[in-house]
């Protein structure tokens, strides 16, 4: 599974699960980009963009679930 190198974690609380199922939802070929991407806009301020990557990728992985059940 291709995965961001870079998602929340700070203790036992962590996006890890949460980004893994909306990767699942996105093509095998274009997960590579997408983890890429997800990096780059939650690693976009000193502190990170936690809620700016998630957004991006929730929509991402939003409109490829629709793509594929015909919504």
């Amino acid at each position: 599974m291709i995965m961001p190198r870079f998602y929340y974690q700070r203790g036992k609380t962590s996006d890890r699960d949460w980004v893994e199922d909306k990767m699942l939802h996105i093509p095998a070929a274009e997960r590579q980009e997408a983890a890429d991407e997800y990096e780059r806009k939650y690693m976009v301020r000193r502190g990170g963009d936690r809620r700016g990557a998630n957004e991006w990728l929730y929509d991402l992985a939003k409109k490829h679930w629709e793509a594929k059940n015909g919504k």
